[in-house]
């Protein structure tokens, strides 16, 4: 059976901690993590990936190549072009976004202007799971620094029409006249798009150093991940075999 490998952007799942004081105590799995084992062992034996898409990861999917562009222009650095190859070892999987001879860049695409501006003001922590899948790039590259990079990017015109539905939905009222429909596209419009900023404040970037500590308590995860993924087949590969026992009966 193939050793567990886990993707860098799922990373946060798996390093989470048992909530309750017994589990942590017998270093058990989260249920969290063990609800990723079980997603990633239907990915790898079945080709069954569960959808996870929300507007903040389309517009992070979507409007990748417009962060990108982004980040190139504010920084002068045009000569950089989005990787697109796969990098794997016998713990770590991923694809970053951007490779210099010495950095890696993840570009991560903010849905709106006030969760940018606690990024950029540094009013907020960056996200663990961002930590865990830079720190995943720089062991699979053998680099020592990586950068993430929040970028705010107009909406799509997709993503626009689909937040404007999205607040009359939710509004008690059964119909709108043409004048409050526009009223609200107006507002959805002014939240979704941001050229009225310059583009040096659209652009926030966070330097990572390699933390090998880091990397050896991922590993020790993954270890233990692995275990729990060769469970999983083993008890379902079990009860396939009691069910053919009791069909023959």
């Amino acid at each position: 059976m193939e050793k567990y490998i886990e993707r860098a952007s799922q990373l946060h799942r798996i390093m989470s901690n048992p909530v309750s004081k017994k589990a942590k105590e017998a270093g058990e799995l989260s249920l969290t993590a063990k609800g990723r084992v079980l997603e990633r062992y239907n990915e790898l034996n079945y080709g069954i990936y569960k959808n996870i898409d929300n507007k903040f990861t389309l517009k992070g999917t979507q409007l990748e190549d417009e962060s990108i562009l982004l980040f190139k222009k504010v920084f002068g650095e045009f000569s950089l072009f989005k990787n697109e190859k796969n990098f794997k070892n016998e713990y770590f999987t991923g694809t970053p976004d951007l490779i210099t001879d010495d950095l890696v860049i993840d570009i991560k695409t903010k849905y709106s202007l006030d969760g940018f501006q606690k990024m950029y003001y540094n009013q907020k922590p960056v996200d663990k799971a961002y930590i865990y899948q830079i720190q995943c790039y720089m062991h699979l590259l053998g680099l020592k620094r990586g950068m993430i990079a929040f970028c705010l990017t107009n909406n799509s015109e997709e993503g626009i029409v689909k937040e404007i539905q999205s607040q009359i939905y939710k509004s008690d009222k059964i119909s709108y006249t043409d004048s409050e429909y526009l009223q609200i596209e107006e507002k959805v419009r002014k939240e979704q798009t941001f050229d009225y900023l310059p583009d040096n404040k659209r652009v926030k970037m966070i330097f990572v150093d390699y933390n090998e500590d880091l990397i050896v308590q991922m590993k020790e995860r993954i270890k233990q991940c692995d275990k729990y993924y060769k469970w999983i087949d083993t008890y379902v590969c079990d009860n396939l075999e009691k069910f053919f026992v009791l069909l023959a009966v």
